[in-house]
């Protein structure tokens, strides 16, 4: 992962101090980031309940999925601050995260440090140097790979979706996806014909499935 940041890092424009700043790679200006400094729920969470529904309540089930099935590894594709990835390795899920904003990514490296030493978890990364990078390979890497709250959203390129389609069962066993609008973008649905093993639908978020590939 140090070698992808490292090809990532000079390829992705970035937004230093806005989060919410959209361009082609920094597409996740509406995740909202929090401070958190253990794995219990923080004030933020308590206090905004769609928020809580949508990421805190969603990252729980899905770290608790993991654990139930097995799932050792993960990848998180658009991790914000990475608080996703942080709750996974407190159940022993090694969780790694990439995000296009450098700040955002950086801001969790001191507590994850505090909880689980000098490990990196987190780096610069977007669908675009993510394809690149990795198109070279072809085995499994990840155990699982989550992209979560994002896919169904608007503004994805069709060449894009389907490069990272073509590439997701090279590298990894299953993903957990927010269902993309597949008639906003353009295309065919390029899950239809994975094999669909969980599912959940959080109020004001998308639905999410896992899709396992098989073979």
């Amino acid at each position: 992962m140090k070698e992808y940041e490292k090809y990532s890092i000079p390829l992705i424009k970035q937004l230093e101090g806005n989060w919410f700043a959209s361009n082609g790679d920094i597409r996740w200006y509406s995740n909202y980031v929090h401070n958190f400094t253990d794995e219990n729920i923080t004030g933020y969470y308590l206090s905004e309940p769609i928020a809580r529904v949508t990421r805190w309540d969603l990252w729980n089930d899905i770290a608790n999925l993991f654990v139930e099935r097995n799932i050792k590894t993960n990848l998180d594709i658009g991790c914000a601050n990475n608080h996703f990835s942080f709750l996974c390795n407190k159940k022993d899920v090694l969780s790694i995260g990439i995000d296009p904003r450098n700040d955002c990514v950086n801001s969790c490296s001191n507590v994850f440090e505090e909880n689980f030493g000098d490990d990196k978890y987190g780096y610069v990364g977007s669908f675009k140097t993510f394809i690149e990078f990795f198109s070279k390979y072809d085995e499994k890497m990840f155990d699982c790979i989550t992209i979560l709250n994002f896919l169904h959203g608007a503004d994805h390129d069709p060449n894009e979706i389907k490069q990272l389609f073509e590439l997701l069962p090279k590298i990894t066993d299953r993903i957990i996806i927010s269902e993309p609008n597949w008639a906003k973008i353009g295309i065919n649905s390029l899950t239809k014909d994975y094999k669909k093993t969980w599912s959940i639908s959080k109020e004001n978020g998308g639905e999410h499935y896992m899709y396992e590939f098989g073979g």
